[in-house]
């Protein structure tokens, strides 16, 4: 296997920087700003692919939207996702030779510091008694290195995406066993943390598995069951939380309504708690665009999305040109269809921290893309509709 590009390692690091905290993530997209201008003074050019393209366009009405609402009321915070700006940078181009083994390493060795702690906190005996008289309307102390369990849910969930698409390869039997240690204690505190939306995504990765790669069948059936089980056994322990479910109704109910009031540009970035105190944002992601953007935002990001659906489904076609990188393409799949799956119960376009780790996702499908894509051009037609 040779070794990926120097260029490589901070993109790799910024992945993995996810899972270590919010100050973590701070520091990472600053040096990633200041990496992206050094490059544009040593003559790199901008990154004008179409997703930094839509990027941009979206930038750029939060920013007049924002700025407008507050200066007309400054009481709104001006506030906008200043993450896109490093869609634009140069250093997103420089992904280099790249080997994709190295990246999912870079995910499992930076997301089990915070896993081992989350583990522990959670089989502490007074954590576990203290979970016993809150009920299930609170999460247990399972945030690892990050602010909230939910955020851990999500990241783990991404390293599963990965890993189930990389056990369909021959790996070394210390490898695969790691990842399977890595799965089995990603599940125990998604199973413990009761993240809805985590417990749902596992769920589906699990049966996605089990329905497309016979290799992995019994042990993705394994998994689910298991998953199933102890989620039934904390629905015992714990009860179900209704009011949280209620609650969700009436902040969809209070979003609707904004974005009924504000349907061109939207309240603007951040804007949720001037106008309402039922939450701090919409909990879903494509509610959430339309009520801060207006319906101009949100077709600026669904186009987005739907050219991100556009390269993977080329990718798809010619996954098997290169059986040995096959893998990769399902991984990008399978996180992209994890982001739309919390974006149903998150607005997880609304987080720094979620916007970065998926934007670059979404850089390395296009430049895999890049790579790869154009290998469709090249396969018989009969062979692309077979495949």
């Amino acid at each position: 296997m040779s070794r990926p590009s120097f260029r490589f390692y901070p993109l790799a690091f910024a992945f993995a920087a996810f899972y270590w905290g919010l100050p973590a993530l701070t520091i990472v997209s600053g040096l990633l700003m200041i990496w992206g201008m050094v490059s544009l003074l040593r003559g790199y050019r901008f990154y004008w692919q179409p997703g930094a393209f839509f990027a941009l366009i979206l930038l750029g009405i939060m920013v007049w939207r924002s700025a407008w609402l507050h200066a007309h009321n400054p009481q709104i915070e001006f506030h906008f996702h200043w993450i896109l700006l490093l869609y634009l940078l140069p250093m997103f181009s420089c992904w280099g030779q790249w080997q994709p083994v190295h990246l999912h390493r870079a995910l499992l060795l930076g997301s089990t510091p915070g896993l081992i702690w989350g583990v522990w906190q959670l089989l502490k005996p007074a954590e576990l008694q203290w979970a016993m008289q809150i009920g299930f309307h609170m999460y247990p102390r399972a945030e690892g290195l990050l602010s909230n369990p939910i955020m851990l849910s999500e990241g783990l969930l991404v390293v599963a995406c990965w890993s189930f698409a990389r056990l369909r390869t021959s790996l070394p039997r210390w490898e695969r066993n790691a990842i399977w240690v890595h799965i089995i204690w990603s599940l125990l505190i998604i199973i413990f943390s009761r993240v809805r939306a985590g417990l749902l995504g596992f769920i589906v990765l699990f049966f996605l598995v089990a329905f497309f790669d016979a290799r992995l069948r019994k042990w993705a059936l394994a998994l689910l069951l298991v998953l199933t089980a102890g989620f039934a056994l904390s629905l015992q322990i714990f009860g179900f939380n209704f009011d949280s479910i209620e609650a969700r109704v009436e902040i969809y109910r209070v979003s609707w309504d904004l974005f009924c009031q504000h349907p061109l540009l939207g309240i603007g970035s951040h804007a949720f708690r001037a106008y309402t105190d039922v939450g701090i944002h919409s909990h879903n992601t494509l509610l959430g665009m339309a009520v801060e953007n207006g319906v101009i935002g949100l077709a600026i990001y669904g186009f987005w999305m739907v050219y991100q659906v556009h390269i993977l489904w080329r990718l798809w076609l010619v996954r098997k040109q290169k059986e040995d990188q096959a893998w990769v393409v399902t991984a990008l799949v399978l996180v992209f269809l994890n982001y739309q799956l919390y974006g149903l119960f998150e607005f997880n376009f609304n987080l720094g921290g979620v916007l970065l780790f998926y934007c670059l996702h979404w850089s390395l499908t296009e430049k895999w893309y890049l790579q790869r894509g154009k290998l469709l051009d090249q396969v018989p037609p009969m062979q692309t509709a077979a495949n």
